[in-house]
């Protein structure tokens, strides 16, 4: 038998089964997919800085975050006599909560303890009111920002204010912005029984209200809702959209005075120079303007208000610009002062309130002129004083130019403890620059006060100093007075005329003073510091009944641990002050 032509191939043997991957091949591939998603991840905060800080789009998004950027100030016109913007991101914070949940036991603040506590509140009055709402028809569409410019503004004690206002409001859904607006405007038809006329202006549509009063207009212009009382106020601000007129932002003064506040603002108010003389000269007070007053308002160039929530509690800044041709070289010099205040390295330690102020000499002058300006003859006011105490005030007022100062502090001692059972005293200081001649006139003083009114005046030393103790018939108490150290000196008693000058710990020193005034900004001179905290024991021990107190008083004043102000020195044209409320955690 012969063999076949193709034999069968001898049986393959199984293929051996893959080898399991090593642990170097097994951390290779972890490896690379860890590398892989750092690149994903690289490649997005790249991206992200980029349009955080190159900002390719237009959008802002770090100045929005930090608030200093405000879009609707590119659509106020740049005449306006007035601008308020709020940040509604700020308004959500977590600090602006527990500023009001501190005060929610004070009358009348209801259930308002949040942000979304107030948009209820709005919620209620706006249904009763047009039967709209705030969550459902106007937060949609709404942005970061809401503000109010106002033109021609006046201020009347005896009516309302005036002035051609228009709200604008940040868009961020054009689509339900427009729904909004038809349903706002059938609202308000339905409710003032009205009609609306609609009017083409440089590609926007406005919508006027058919009323014998001040109309209501209405818009929608780019990104931006408007509201307002006057057409002609509207149209303004479309033109200043589209570049026919300069917008606040384009205004240098603007910009200067905002430039150095602190951004995470709540609100922020600006006025002209010339917004601010207009708002004086047009204001119903009663009361004319002085000549001083007006030039003072004529200097400054304007006005910057800023109000945030900060970890302390609420701060208020407010920043000046003055046209430095229109300020004379008193307010010049009323203005210029050292950033170390003098006084609160006296004032003891115990200090509960102090205020401090600089040159009232230049204080006295302005006075003295403007009641010379009204008519009344001020000259012949001050000789019929010097004939009856025996010495000129014009020229001692002239020597007290430096610090002055009023403080109150806890004083067993005090006038007050008989008169009105509180043992609160004071002291009020004033720096000269010649103690002879300010002693010479105490002595002339102290003469008149013993012959002509029946007083009593005895001479005393208290901290190295030659003083007065001054004792009216049934006044239940005794004044101290006198110059110590170059400072003309009135105190409650005599131990608190010793506590200034006995070289002890000074308020300044103070570990509660130093917390609170690190919390303003460097370079700030103090000028107001009230340790809520004492002075609301001091006054509630003094009460016959603290139930009253603590009902009535207490609910606004308890959750504020202190309050403290200061001011920068001018300079450059340029000046700044802030305050600061201390706010307790709730």
């Amino acid at each position: 038998m012969e063999p076949p032509l193709n034999p069968p191939p001898p049986e393959t043997p199984p293929a051996p089964p893959s080898p399991a991957p090593g642990p170097r091949r097994r951390s290779l591939l972890i490896g690379g997919i860890a590398g892989g998603a750092l690149l994903v991840c690289l490649c997005c905060a790249a991206a992200t800085a980029g349009v955080l800080f190159l900002d390719p789009f237009g959008w802002k998004l770090l100045d929005r975050l930090a608030g200093r950027y405000d879009p609707l100030a590119e659509a106020a016109p740049g005449d306006s006599a007035f601008y308020l913007s709020a940040d509604l991101l700020q308004f959500r914070s977590a600090r602006l909560q527990r500023v009001l949940q501190a005060f929610a036991d004070v009358p009348g603040a209801g259930n308002v303890q949040s942000a979304d506590d107030a948009v209820q509140e709005l919620d209620k009055s706006l249904g009763d009111s047009l039967g709209l709402s705030v969550t459902d028809d106007i937060l949609p569409w709404l942005g970061q920002r809401v503000g109010v410019t106002a033109a021609d503004l006046s201020v009347s004690q005896f009516g309302p204010s005036e002035g051609d206002i228009v709200v604008l409001a940040e868009v961020r859904d054009r689509r339900r912005a427009e729904a909004f607006l038809f349903k706002f405007i059938d609202a308000v038809a339905a409710e003032s029984g009205t009609t609306f006329d609609d009017e083409i202006y440089k590609g926007v549509t406005l919508y006027i209200q058919n009323s014998a009063d001040e109309p209501v207009v209405v818009a929608l212009s780019r990104d931006v809702f408007l509201l307002s009382n006057r057409l002609s106020a509207l149209k303004a601000v479309i033109d200043t959209q589209q570049g026919a007129a300069d917008s606040l932002a384009d205004r240098a003064d603007f910009r200067d005075l905002r430039a150095g506040l602190p951004g995470d603002r709540l609100l922020d108010v600006y006025f002209p120079g010339q917004g601010l003389l207009n708002l004086a000269e047009n204001s119903q007070t009663g009361l004319p303007m002085d000549e001083t007053t007006r030039q003072t308002v004529e200097a400054l160039g304007g006005l910057y208000l800023t109000l945030a929530a900060t970890d302390e509690g609420l701060r208020l800044d407010a920043s000046f610009r003055y046209d430095e041709a229109k300020l004379s070289d008193a307010q010049r010099e009323m203005m210029s002062f050292s950033a170390r205040a003098a006084a609160s390295d006296l004032l003891p330690a115990g200090t509960l309130a102090y205020a401090l102020g600089h040159r009232p000499d230049l204080t006295w002058a302005t006075y003295r002129d403007t009641l010379n300006q009204a008519g009344g003859d001020f000259d012949e006011a001050l000789r019929q004083f010097e004939r009856q105490f025996g010495f000129d005030a014009d020229e001692v007022m002239h020597h007290l130019n430096g610090e002055v100062a009023l403080a109150l502090l806890a004083d067993p001692d005090s006038l007050l403890v008989e008169n009105a059972q509180m043992e609160l005293g004071f002291v009020v200081m004033a720096q000269t620059d010649d103690a002879a001649l300010v002693q010479a006139a105490l002595d002339d003083l102290n003469g008149a006060l013993e012959t002509d009114m029946g007083m009593t005046v005895e001479a005393q030393t208290l901290a190295g100093a030659d003083v007065f103790a001054l004792t009216a018939p049934g006044s239940g108490g005794t004044l101290v007075y006198g110059v110590a150290q170059n400072w003309l000196t009135l105190a409650s008693s005599a131990a608190a005329f010793t506590d200034v000058f006995d070289g002890g710990e000074a308020v300044s020193e103070a570990a509660v003073h130093r917390q609170v005034w690190s919390a303003l900004p460097d370079g700030v001179r103090p000028v107001l510091y009230v340790d809520m905290r004492g002075v609301l024991a001091l006054v509630r021990d003094g009460l016959p009944s603290a139930e009253s107190f603590d009902r009535e008083v207490g609910p606004y004043l308890e959750p504020i641990k202190a309050i403290a102000a200061g001011a920068t020195p001018y300079r450059n044209g340029a000046a700044q002050s802030t305050i600061v409320i201390f706010i307790e955690n709730p």
